[in-house]
């Protein structure tokens, strides 16, 4: 999946939290796409830097 793609599935389950009022923020769409776009992006290059260093395995390829 790319990032994108994940940014989107996350914001489109943020929102529908929001709808239900189970979330405790409550943001617009464009907010949490940003603030979702922003902490996978940072999550994706630890993770890039944690295989550079050795520290874990790059996952196998998923066709």
């Amino acid at each position: 999946m790319n990032s994108r793609t994940v940014t989107l599935f996350a914001t489109a389950v943020a929102m529908k939290a929001i709808e239900q009022e189970v979330a405790r923020l409550k943001l617009t769409e464009e907010e949490v796409y940003e603030k979702t776009e922003v902490m996978i992006s940072s999550v994706q290059r630890e993770i890039k830097k944690l295989i550079e260093l050795g520290f874990i395995q790059e996952p196998p390829d998923i066709a």
